[in-house]
């Protein structure tokens, strides 16, 4: 027996966050053929959910993005292609707030 939990609408931008951070990639290590795991920037994306859910600026969550490249993984911060996926972040997030409001939380995907 398989979970639906993964399917659920109310988990799907959760993922969506962890999707986009891997496309961040501040590091690159998702740019090679290395064998990485796919959890590097799992730890940043609650703080993100966080930021999404409160409807923080896209200011924000740049702030944050460039205090983890900056001060965590001491890397540049390439503010354009942060900005971009910020962009689709929030973009992404207003959509998925109202199908959960239309369709409920537990609501799967298929």
């Amino acid at each position: 027996m398989t979970s639906d939990y993964f399917k659920r609408l109310d988990v799907q931008g959760h993922l969506k966050v962890k999707e986009a951070l891997r496309k961040w990639d501040p590091i690159g290590v998702y740019a090679g053929d290395g064998d990485w795991p796919d959890d590097e920037y799992d730890s940043y994306s609650g703080p993100v959910v966080s930021l999404l859910d409160s409807g923080a600026p896209k200011e924000r969550i740049l702030q944050y993005l460039r205090d983890i490249c900056e001060n965590h993984i001491s890397l540049s911060f390439d503010r354009s292609k942060t900005e971009k996926i910020i962009e689709e972040l929030i973009t992404y997030w207003s959509t998925w707030k109202e199908q959960i409001k239309a369709l409920g939380p537990d609501h799967i995907i298929e």
